[in-house]
């Protein structure tokens, strides 16, 4: 890099990680610079691009030795625009993105290592950054500070923290990111260590190092954005009997769910009837077979689970609201109840519900997906925002649908 960035007082939640997985991670580990793009001119004549590739190599060897599988998004003295880099990396299906880097500044008197992360309380608005680069900070910050750390423990180089930043390549991303700058090449004594091959050997084994004891994809955490989230256990239940998947081993528990997401959860649960011979499809403005979701809307369709609109459309991605989910899922749990005893026995109760809660004060009597709420309620299988409010006309998020399904799930066991 050209310039000292502004060093900020970092704090960290520690980000409690299991040491073992049940696959290999896939690190991509990016030489800044290359080709006609030299980076920072030492004061020892040393090219920054030509460093940043020689410990990129070196730890890549660091990180094949312990299992990880690596990629790099150059192996030779090319250039590679910050955007490309993004996209190869984006192509990976990877687990962690880090950037190997050195220093400059106008006075030689700076040196020392940082590690840049994106924070996402301190945008920057002529340099935003992915949605996905949004919710990771905590994850892409925790990294940020272990390999730091890693590093000043073997270099002993001055410790010039982690540091929020809008670099291209930490706030484009898809997953955890960070970017090391390993020394000034402006301070003589940074660059001399820049200029020893045995202590970039050392520096590459410091930042696998870093790498591994922050490692986010323990056996029993398949996603790496849902430690400490209250929907974590029922996340990590239906993903367990593959019901509920997620995206670069990312869960997005927050985010809204689709009608395509939701009908595609219960035909996971309660496989949809088969399309009989003859049926004749449905034909909706925004919904083609080229959607990925299309087999599963046209099972639910000629089910009548769901129905379009008047405007012609079904809305395969419109998120759908609390009432909504309630009343689908509904159908699907009324399917699976035993039948009405018919022999003058008395019917079963369920010892787990001792009392049928009142209803939800913001639920009408009159509404639509009223029946549904309270049935549901009534099974112990839905619960509201508060213990009176449903919030029916909120969307749902995916942590919410995963509690609900697995309350569900739970039952039917």
């Amino acid at each position: 890099m050209r310039k000292l960035l502004f060093i900020l007082p970092i704090w960290l939640c520690l980000v409690i990680i299991s040491p073992s997985y049940a696959h290999a991670i896939k690190i991509v580990v990016d030489a800044g610079h290359g080709g006609s793009d030299p980076g920072a001119i030492g004061i020892n004549g040393l090219n920054e691009k030509d460093i940043t590739l020689d410990i990129a190599l070196k730890l890549q060897d660091q990180l094949v030795k312990r299992d990880y599988e690596v990629v790099l998004s150059r192996t030779d003295d090319r250039f590679i625009s910050l955007q490309d880099r993004v996209d190869y990396t984006n192509k990976q299906s990877a687990d962690l993105f880090i950037s190997i880097h050195g220093n400059s500044y106008p006075s030689s008197q700076a040196k020392g290592t940082l590690v840049l992360y994106y924070d996402n309380q301190f945008p920057q608005s002529s340099y935003p950054a992915s949605a996905q680069m949004e919710s990771l900070t905590p994850i892409s910050k925790a990294f940020a500070q272990q390999v730091l750390d890693a590093f000043i423990n073997k270099l002993h180089t001055e410790n010039q923290d982690i540091v929020p930043s809008s670099v291209y390549v930490v706030r484009n991303g898809t997953i955890p990111s960070v970017l090391i700058e390993t020394a000034f090449l402006s301070n003589p004594e940074d660059a001399a260590l820049l200029a020893d091959p045995i202590v970039r050997s050392q520096m590459a084994e410091a930042i696998a190092d870093g790498i591994q004891a922050f490692r986010p994809l323990p056996a029993k955490l398949a996603f790496t954005d849902i430690n400490g989230h209250w929907a974590k256990d029922a996340i990590l239940s239906l993903n367990e009997k593959g019901i509920v998947t997620g995206e670069n081993h990312l869960y997005y528990p927050d985010r809204s769910l689709s009608r395509a997401e939701l009908l595609t959860l219960l035909d996971r649960i309660h496989p949809f009837e088969s399309l009989s011979e003859g049926y004749e499809k449905a034909v909706f403005s925004d919904l083609n077979e080229q959607h990925w979701a299309y087999p599963t809307f046209e099972k639910a369709i000629a089910a009548g689970y769901i129905r379009g609109y008047d405007d012609g459309s079904i809305k395969p991605d419109q998120a759908v609201s609390r009432g909504e989910a309630a009343a689908l899922i509904d159908q699907f749990v009324e399917k699976t109840e035993p039948a009405p005893s018919t022999d003058g026995a008395a019917p079963q109760i369920d010892e787990g519900i001792t009392d049928v809660p009142a209803a939800f004060t913001d639920v009408s009597a009159d509404s639509w997906y009223a029946p549904a709420i309270n049935h549901l309620r009534s099974l112990g299988i839905l619960t509201g925002k508060t213990p009176d409010l449903f919030a029916p006309n909120k969307t749902i998020t995916r942590a919410e649908i995963a509690a609900l399904l697995d309350r569900w799930t739970d039952k039917n066991r």
